[in-house]
């Protein structure tokens, strides 16, 4: 899969319609439903149990164990970012498009005394690398 991105995403689920009415997605990788349109991205990034996505999972989590926490701000957020990655919505800490729940959780690792600048420079050094398993996966 590396290297195909939201293309393989896209391509690889078919959507459909249930009995009931309710818009379902089935993935062609491996061939389970997911009815609510949210939980495709949800899906691929985290629940998918087809080889190669496990595999890319896998090497991404590795490479992320080996990121560089250079200040101590970093070693406050990682933590906390890797957690929330391996979470429900966690491809969203990895795409910048956090929703209320990880912001507020975030915000309970930052101490009083953290500048904006360096907490704007921690999460941007930071999420180099969570865009690098977007691209892995």
């Amino acid at each position: 899969m590396k290297g195909a991105g939201w293309l393989a995403t896209i391509l690889a689920r078919e959507p459909r319609r249930t009995l009931n009415g309710r818009l379902c997605s089935l993935c062609q990788l491996c061939v389970s439903d997911t009815t609510v349109a949210d939980d495709i991205c949800d899906h691929t990034f985290r629940l998918c149990q087809h080889t190669l996505l496990c595999q890319a999972r896998a090497e991404s989590d590795a490479l992320l164990l080996t990121t560089p926490l250079l200040t101590d701000l970093d070693r406050c957020l990682f933590p906390t970012l890797l957690r929330l990655v391996q979470e429900g919505d966690g491809h969203r800490i990895c795409m910048g498009n956090w929703n209320t729940s990880q912001i507020t959780q975030l915000d309970q690792v930052i101490q009083p005394t953290d500048s904006v600048q360096a907490l704007s420079e921690s999460l941007l050094a930071l999420s180099k690398h969570l865009v690098n398993r977007v691209d892995i996966i």
